[in-house]
């Protein structure tokens, strides 16, 4: 996960933004499943970033990434972000 902050810091840094985690873990929600709770996942701040500028940091995010992230970008308003998470399917399977 710490892997994955990096890279994503210096996307942010590369288009020209401080990179800002709004969430990382959070409880359990009854109906929502999310990879928070077990740390496979992470939002980072959007609402500061222009619409298109957005569009191009989601790509250039995916591409840092890699295939064994999801980066979504969602929220509306103040709470627009970049999800982030890491698949289950890529961590190492217990023997």
């Amino acid at each position: 996960m710490l892997t994955g902050l990096i890279q994503a810091e210096a996307i942010f840094s590369a288009h020209g933004y401080d990179v800002v985690v709004t969430e990382w873990w959070r409880p359990p929600r009854p109906g929502k499943p999310s990879l928070h709770p077990v740390h496979h996942a992470f939002d980072l701040r959007a609402r500061n970033i222009p619409d298109g500028q957005r569009t191009m940091m989601k790509k250039d995010l995916n591409a840092a990434l890699g295939p064994d992230w999801d980066v979504v970008l969602h929220g509306v308003g103040s709470g627009v972000h970049f999800h982030c998470e890491l698949q289950r399917s890529s961590l190492p399977q217990p023997r």
